[in-house]
């Protein structure tokens, strides 16, 4: 078939006879319209733009030059020099800073340095991305961490940070119409182990066990027997915490477990005076702990927080003050929390000091 290009009548009836003579010479040499683009062969694309003719109708015969061929799809992605990257898939990292961009609006303050380190911990360990999280791949993840001997309470807490991560960008809309998959899990431990208080003899013992230590043990040993502080905040003490004049140690923002564990606690004038000239080089946590079985087995740094705890309420000592210099949340008053301030540390010496005299008295200080 050939258009004849026109609509007239007597136009078409004077072209008919030219158009059937080069129709029939096509024929005769092989030509056919219909396989000048054979399969085998890519389609080409013009060199420049179609010229057209007056009426509109593209000039195709006036184009002289025409490509062999364009460049297949597989040559180009053989092409060393062009790089084709797929499309960025969010990640656990992705959720951290969404969470802390979420948790700077809303509190105008960062995580803590604790809690990032222990997120990253728990991404560089997680065996799987954030797409293939699922009932089986976390079900999977706590039966090798089951494997590897990780207690019941450290599965948890790192299941619990991967499970918030998920939960607070759905909220914030970042993984908007996801479902949590932890949330199918039951990963929950059971009750922490318990910790053994402190008690009289443990104190006593203390007295027989410092003077053989160095000051870097005896000095982390004795601020929490007298002001019951987690080991993790007097390790991570420098010199411009404590204020040695006014005889305080402070508990800095970032360091501390919570807002409420952000304070200013006092000391008594003997660990003031052992402060003096301290080069602030701690001694480690796992070696404590081993010297202070050697007092009692089933004793850990942590005894004597909760020792203080105890001891306060046997001396009938002011409740409130003790749970301000422990960090606690004051219990007393949701009111007092949100609008109190922070409590004072002349405040916690005069409730902590009945407990200091016996402290004294127990360890010869």
């Amino acid at each position: 078939m050939k258009s004849l290009e026109t609509r007239d009548p007597e136009r078409a009836a004077a072209r008919a006879a030219q158009a059937i003579r080069k129709l029939q010479k096509e024929a005769s040499s092989g030509f056919n319209r219909w396989d000048e683009h054979p399969a085998e062969k890519p389609l080409t694309e013009w060199p420049g733009p179609i010229p057209y003719k007056v009426d509109g109708r593209p000039d195709v015969e006036s184009i002289e030059e025409v490509p062999d061929r364009e460049t297949t799809w597989g040559e180009f992605c053989e092409d060393p020099e062009i790089q084709i990257t797929p499309p960025h898939q969010t990640d656990w990292l992705d959720l951290v800073r969404e969470a802390e961009s979420v948790r700077k609006r809303k509190h105008k303050k960062p995580y803590s340095a604790s809690w990032h380190k222990n997120v990253g911990i728990s991404i560089k360990q997680v065996p799987f991305t954030l797409q293939q999280a699922s009932a089986k791949t976390i079900r999977d993840w706590i039966k090798l961490m089951e494997k590897q001997g990780l207690s019941g309470l450290t599965i948890a807490n790192k299941c619990t940070l991967l499970s918030g991560l998920v939960d607070t960008c759905i909220k914030s809309g970042l993984l908007a119409g996801q479902s949590n998959p932890f949330g199918l899990v039951d990963y929950a431990a059971g009750e922490a182990d318990h910790i053994t208080p402190a008690e009289e003899q443990d104190y006593r013992g203390l007295k027989d066990l410092l003077p053989n230590l160095d000051i870097r043990f005896q000095l982390p040993i004795l601020i929490q027997a007298y002001c019951g502080t987690r080991i993790s905040e007097v390790l991570k003490r420098e010199a411009e915490d404590f204020d040695l004049s006014k005889g305080t140690m402070e508990v800095a923002v970032g360091t501390a477990k919570n807002k409420a564990s952000e304070r200013t606690i006092p000391l008594p004038p003997q660990i003031v005076e052992m402060l003096k000239g301290f080069d602030f080089a701690w001694g480690s946590q796992a070696t404590i702990n081993k010297w202070l079985k050697t007092v009692n087995s089933e004793v850990t740094s942590h005894s004597f927080r909760h020792g203080l705890t105890k001891l306060a309420r046997d001396e009938q000592a002011d409740q409130i003050g003790l749970e301000a210099m422990l960090g606690h949340v004051l219990s007393h008053s949701h009111m007092a929390n949100m609008y109190g301030g922070k409590y004072g540390h002349e405040a916690m010496r005069k409730a902590v000091e009945p407990v200091w005299t016996q402290l004294d008295k127990w360890m010869g200080l």
